[in-house]
């Protein structure tokens, strides 16, 4: 079986006003992506996961980790139904209640070798508006998709 491996990146607008720490814990509830991932805050107050690489990085069907350090728990192997899966709506209104003005913006980019690319995107407004997306390359297919709260 083949792996696509990947990484997530989060940026913010210049005029994000950001309670740091509070954003930090709340990041971490999340598998971001097929295992348990671990978002770090630098002393300029940016954000990084802690590993160099990811498989199957995500800001999709994202689900809630009990402890960083344990075992998967995004997998598409589990039995566990989509109702493990957090809503955008409620990841929308959890992330944005750690702003007060601006924007944040979370990418995950992966490819397959010789198979596939894909690049999502999820960006979240102080307002409590916002979106997600996804583009999925292959050959001659190309794949869009967008939803909005």
């Amino acid at each position: 079986m083949s792996d696509a491996y990947g990484m997530i990146t989060l940026a913010k607008s210049t005029d994000c006003d950001i309670d740091a720490n509070a954003m930090l814990i709340s990041l971490n509830d999340y598998a971001w992506a097929n295992h348990n991932t671990e978002w770090v805050l630098s002393d300029q107050e940016t954000f990084h996961i802690s590993e160099m690489s990811l498989q199957y990085p995500t800001v999709f069907n994202l689900v809630l980790q009990v402890n960083p350090n344990s075992q998967c728990t995004n997998s598409d192997d589990d039995d566990d139904d989509d109702d493990d899966e957090v809503s955008l709506d409620e990841l929308v209104t959890k992330l944005a209640s750690h702003m007060s003005t601006g924007w944040i913006e979370i990418s995950a980019v992966a490819h397959e070798k010789n198979r596939y690319v894909y690049y999502e995107c999820l960006k979240i407004y102080s307002t409590g508006k916002g979106f997600r997306s996804y583009k999925f390359i292959s050959g001659n297919e190309t794949k869009k998709f967008v939803e909005t709260n």
